[in-house]
C-alpha cells in the first residue's frame, strides 16, 4: 500500500500526527484499531508522565486499555505490551502528546530489512516546549509467537534527515522477565521503536522422527538384500543390468544412512545467551549465523546421492530401451563405461553448480536449512 507513496508525503503525515497529539481540542484521546493519539494538557506542574497500552480484541488498540499516569502512586511498576516513561529535570506544565503506531509501515528503513511476520510497534513522544527533559524510557513486549525467541534488539528513533532508524543517545537493557527496555536522552518530538532479531525454534513430532528412522532403516536392509541377491545371481542376467541395479541400491543406501546419522544439525544455537551489549541496528528481524559444523557437507552429500539415485534409475530405463531396440545384439558394449561416467559424474556437476551459485559461508541458508 505504501511502496508507491512518496517518502516526503509519509514524513509529513507522521509529523502532522505529532502536531495532532498536541492539539487544543478538549478530547485528549483518539483511538483507531492500528493507531492511537493521546494528549496530556499541561495544567499542573509534573516531573514525569507514563503511557501504558494493553492489547485489545484482535490485537487492536482500545480506548479503555490506553492509560496516562502522572504521579508516583499511579505509575505502573509492571511492563505491559507498550509503555513509555518521560521524566523531567524540572517542573513541566506544558502539553505532552503521544502517537502509537501498531506497526512501522510509515517508517520504511533502508538498513533494517524484515523477513519474518513480526510486529514492530512505534511510539512517538512530543512536547509543546522542550523544558528540561531528562530521559525517555520505553518498553515493548516481543510480539513473536512460541516458534521464535529473541536473539538481539536495538533501541532506535526515526531520523527525518536520514529517513532511517538511528541509535544516537539511546541505550538498551533486558529485564529478568524477558521484556526489552530502552532509554533515550534529550530527544524532543521523536518516534521511537525497538528493532528485534529473532531465532526460529524448530519443533517436530517425536513420532514422525521415529517413523522416519524406522522406515529408513528397513529400506537399508531391503536395499542391502537386493544388492547382494543381484551380485550372487549376476550370471543369469548379464553384467550391465546388475551394475545398474547395484548402483541404484548403493546410492539409495548411502542416502538413507546419511539421513539417519546426519539429518539433525549438531550445532545448536543457545538463543539470547550472547545478546550484544552494543546498541546496533540489526540487518533483519531473522538472525542469521555463519556456517558452523558439518551441516552443509551432509546437505551436499544428501543432494548428491539422491541425484545419483535418479540418474541410475534413468540409466536403467535407457538400458531397457536399448535392449528392446537391439533385441539381437543387446546393449552396446560401450554403454557400461558411459553409464559409470554419467551416473557418478553428472550429479557431482549439478551439486557443484548448486553450491557455487547459492552457498556463502556468511549465509549458508541460501543452500540449506538451519534446523536440518
Amino acid at each position: 500500500m505504501y511502496s508507491s507513496v512518496d517518502h516526503t508525503a509519509i514524513s509529513e503525515l507522521t509529523q502532522t500526527l505529532q502536531k495532532l497529539s498536541l492539539r487544543e481540542k478538549p478530547n485528549p484521546l483518539l483511538v483507531q484499531p492500528k493507531m492511537a493519539v493521546q494528549s496530556l494538557k499541561g495544567q499542573t506542574p509534573i516531573r514525569q508522565v507514563q503511557l501504558t497500552s494493553f492489547k485489545g480484541l484482535n490485537d487492536n488498540f482500545l480506548p479503555d486499555r490506553i492509560k496516562l499516569h502522572i504521579t508516583e502512586a499511579e505509575v505502573s511498576k509492571h511492563i505491559v505490551d507498550l509503555q513509555m516513561n518521560v521524566t523531567f529535570s524540572e517542573d513541566f506544565d506544558k502539553d505532552i502528546g503521544f502517537v502509537l503506531y501498531d506497526n512501522d509501515q510509515f517508517f520504511q528503513s533502508k538498513s533494517f530489512k524484515p523477513s519474518l511476520d513480526t510486529k514492530r510497534r512505534v511510539i512517538s513522544a512530543n512536547l509543546q516546549e522542550n523544558s528540561g527533559i531528562d530521559q525517555v524510557q520505553f518498553a515493548v513486549t516481543p510480539s513473536a509467537d512460541s516458534t521464535m525467541s529473541l536473539n538481539d534488539f536495538a533501541c532506535v528513533f526515526w531520523s527525518y534527515d536520514k529517513q532511517d532508524w538511528i541509535t544516537d543517545g539511546c541505550t538498551k537493557n533486558k529485564s529478568p522477565s524477558g521484556h526489552v527496555v530502552c532509554s533515550c536522552k534529550k530527544l524532543k518530538n521523536a518516534n521511537f521503536a525497538i528493532l528485534m532479531a529473532f531465532d526460529i525454534n524448530y519443533q517436530y513430532s517425536e513420532a514422525l522422527h521415529w517413523i522416519s528412522i524406522t522406515g529408513c532403516a528397513l529400506s537399508v536392509v531391503g536395499l542391502s538384500v537386493t544388492a547382494l541377491y543381484q551380485i550372487i545371481t549376476r550370471k543369469s542376467r548379464g553384467g550391465t543390468p546388475t551394475l545398474l541395479v547395484v548402483n541404484i541400491c548403493l546410492s539409495m543406501t548411502v542416502f538413507y544412512l546419511l539421513f539417519i546419522f546426519g539429518i539433525n544439525n549438531p550445532v545448536q544455537h543457545v538463543n539470547g545467551t550472547k545478546m550484544s551489549g552494543e546498541n546496533i541496528v540489526p540487518e533483519s528481524d531473522h538472525h542469521k549465523y555463519s556456517d558452523q559444523g558439518p551441516c552443509t557437507a551432509f546437505t551436499a552429500l544428501l543432494q548428491y546421492f539422491l541425484l545419483l539415485t535418479f540418474t541410475w534409475n534413468t540409466l536403467y530405463g535407457i538400458n531397457v530401451f536399448l535392449l528392446f531396440k537391439n533385441s539381437v545384439s543387446g546393449t552396446p558394449p560401450w554403454f557400461p563405461q558411459v553409464a559409470m561416467a554419467v551416473g557418478w559424474g553428472l550429479p557431482a556437476v549439478i551439486v557443484g553448480i548448486s553450491l557455487g551459485s547459492t552457498y556463502r559461508v556468511e549465509e549458508p541458508l541460501g543452500y540449506r536449512q538451519e534446523e536440518l
